[in-house]
């Protein structure tokens, strides 16, 4: 649960504190949704541990499907620092 409320508060930081934990970590832009990706395959066993409420899981299934989508629109180039 740990891992994914730390992925979600990057995730959901401005730009400035998104460029600042990049540089804190020396990774990537991508490894903002990356990470998010990592941790999202656990929501449903976290919902059927009772330790996430369901009411939750659209919501990250949203964010997961927005940085999907990200990936295959070859036309944005969002991941670049500011």
């Amino acid at each position: 649960m740990t891992m994914l409320i730390e992925a979600l508060v990057v995730v959901a930081a401005g730009a400035t504190a998104q460029v600042a934990w990049l540089e804190e970590y020396d990774v990537p832009p991508d490894e903002i949704a990356l990470g998010f990706d990592d941790v999202f395959g656990l929501a449903g066993q976290l919902v059927e541990e009772q330790q996430l409420s369901p009411a939750v899981l659209p919501r990250l299934k949203m964010i997961n499907k927005v940085f999907s989508g990200i990936g295959h629109d070859s036309k944005v180039d969002r991941w670049t620092k500011p």
